[in-house]
């Protein structure tokens, strides 16, 4: 069975929109994989965790910017 870190955005929406997955699973196992691999892969240098609650289907959820983009700050 895929884990549910392991999911496209397209297919975590359908899951959730079948209602077979809920928005507050999805955020704990994508937290829980970033606590589990981020000792090993150091890939960022902050995480702040985003709020729950907001516009559309995937707000609040994790992402990560690159250090090649430009950002205002």
């Amino acid at each position: 069975m895929t884990q549910i870190a392991d999911l496209t955005a397209t297919e975590t929406l359908a899951r959730i929109a079948a209602g077979t997955l809920s928005f507050a699973e999805m955020r704990e196992a994508l937290a829980q994989r970033i606590a589990e691999r981020e000792p090993v892969v150091r890939a960022f240098v902050d995480i702040h965790p985003a709020p729950s609650a907001g516009p559309g289907p995937l707000a609040g959820t994790f992402f990560g910017v690159k250090d090649v983009l430009d950002t205002a700050d």
